[in-house]
């Protein structure tokens, strides 16, 4: 399986581009929470508008020709994770008994970082 990585292609060398575009990329997420602070109803209401949201960033990202086009599908993106993750373990909380909803936080938390670590190993050992 081939890896690509979207700023090499776009030939960016600099560590500190690199380093800017995943700080916005973060802030992003983190505006993303607090946006999600202010917002009314329910959250399985919302979640078809934020998987959206996440995927028009995604496509930006990936349709990128140059860095500022980059940089705005990773805003985008961050924005939709912002929104996406808390939303989620509120739907799926709400689905669990009270007295079942730590463990069900862990479980979740847990399957999460599974997938993520189990993702990032097997991109470690493609060529």
């Amino acid at each position: 399986m081939e890896r690509v990585y979207l700023l090499d292609d776009l030939g960016v060398k600099s560590s500190g581009l690199i380093g800017m575009v995943t700080a916005i990329a973060s802030a992003a997420t983190v505006t993303g929470c607090v946006i999600l602070a202010s917002l009314p109803g329910r959250p399985e209401r919302r979640l078809p508008a934020i998987f959206a949201l996440c995927a028009a960033g995604l496509a930006l990202m990936g349709l990128a020709r140059n860095i500022a086009i980059l940089i705005m599908g990773a805003f985008f993106s961050g924005i939709g994770t912002g929104l996406l993750l808390p939303s989620l373990l509120t739907w799926a909380m709400s689905k669990l008994e009270y007295a079942d909803r730590g463990c069900g936080t862990g479980l979740l938390t847990a399957s999460f970082f599974l997938g993520q670590s189990s993702s990032d190993s097997s991109a470690a050992h493609s060529p």
